[in-house]
């Protein structure tokens, strides 16, 4: 495998993020379905170095997950998936909400979309 993620088998961080990820994931896989991928945002993920330094990756938020599954499936990279359990952090609490969801919708809508709008600037 040249890329591996996990994928919460079981979660214990509660009701909202488990809704929050499940929305957020039936997005992606509408805006990518040739990306067969569980969990996008799983933690955590593996790698190997050559490929990683191949990625074009520019987030520095919430997207970056969703970025590195876009940019393997890009790369053409051999996925693998591996179940987790995803428990809650006991010592802060989540910094997911549901306004997160609205700015994961803005990241996956301009992905999905960026050669599209380049493509319009350019006119």
């Amino acid at each position: 495998m040249d890329f591996v993620k996990t994928y919460r088998l079981k979660r214990f961080d509660g009701a909202a993020r488990a809704i929050i990820s499940f929305v957020y994931n039936i997005i992606f896989i509408l805006l990518f379905p040739e990306i067969k991928a569980k969990d996008v945002n799983s933690k955590p993920k593996i790698i190997k170095k050559e490929f990683l330094h191949k990625m074009n990756l520019t987030s520095n938020d919430w997207f970056f997950d969703a970025e590195m599954m876009i940019q393997a499936r890009i790369l053409k990279l051999k996925i693998g998936l591996l179940p987790s359990k995803f428990y809650k952090r006991s010592y802060r609490n989540s910094f997911i909400n549901f306004s997160t969801v609205f700015e994961f919708i803005k990241n996956l809508l301009h992905a999905r979309f960026k050669k599209t709008f380049i493509f319009l600037q350019r006119r």
